[in-house]
């Protein structure tokens, strides 16, 4: 199941694209999508406390009283680094903001149909893969499970393979080699930078030719021999999900 937010005080616009929205659903056939909506940011701050969860939020970033849309994201950020935000703004004043909290995309009233369709396809792809599936592997004498969806990249360091979740500081060590992981997760999201560098795309946020940034701000490097075809990988993935990326391409 697949839960859309949309955080809104503008009822006419609200109205406009939760109708969108459900034209992209019944359009796609996605019968697993749920879309919600608050008019104030404090009112699905205390939602979002309460245990409410969201998949992708869309979020007006002036709001008249109270909590703005760029606290409400900055909070959320705090803990939650797997939550797709798409701010929504009467202009391009805040823009930078929406980078300093990884949001996915920034877009100026009225959303045109074809962004707001992209977005929605490019988060629904990206929603659904992964979903259930596990990575196994031996760690302290232990035999773990652990979902593929909570794996940010794994990093050899000396002798040891280390193996980084979202909203764990410290990492796992785990008794395999980064080939062997590879193989094990050949064909899911997940692609090597570097030959000590193993990273799960989803938490991918800018990309430089040396280097990428990771949605808790850590920085991953990108050996010259690995360049080309991380670009290559990760342009098919953000422009379409897993299915848009081949084995050949790690």
């Amino acid at each position: 199941m697949i839960q859309i937010i949309l955080c809104e005080d503008e009822q006419e616009f609200l109205a406009k694209i939760t109708a969108e929205i459900l034209d992209w659903k019944a359009m796609r056939g996605h019968q697993d999508v749920l879309v919600q909506s608050f008019a104030s940011a404090e009112d699905l701050w205390e939602a979002l406390e309460r245990g409410l969860s969201c998949d992708l939020l869309f979020l007006d970033i002036c709001m008249p009283d109270g909590l703005n849309g760029y606290e409400l994201a900055q909070r959320i950020r705090e803990t939650n680094q797997r939550m797709q935000i798409v701010f929504v703004s009467n202009s391009m004043e805040f823009w930078r903001e929406g980078y300093t909290v990884n949001a996915l995309r920034y877009f100026t009233k009225p959303v045109a149909r074809q962004q707001l369709f992209e977005v929605l396809d490019l988060v629904y792809a990206q929603t659904g893969a992964l979903a259930g599936e596990y990575f196994a592997a031996k760690s302290g004498g232990r035999q773990l499970f652990l979902p593929l969806r909570e794996i940010t990249y794994f990093e050899i360091q000396g002798h040891r393979l280390l193996l980084h979740r979202v909203g764990q500081a410290e990492p796992l060590t785990i008794r395999m080699r980064l080939l062997d992981v590879e193989a094990q997760l050949k064909d899911k999201t997940f692609l090597c930078t570097h030959r000590s560098f193993l990273v799960n795309l989803i938490y991918i946020r800018t990309f430089e030719n040396d280097k990428m940034e990771l949605a808790d701000g850590t920085e991953i490097p990108v050996s010259r021999s690995y360049a080309e075809r991380v670009r290559a990988a990760m342009y098919r993935y953000f422009q379409g999900g897993k299915n848009h990326i081949g084995v050949d391409d790690f």
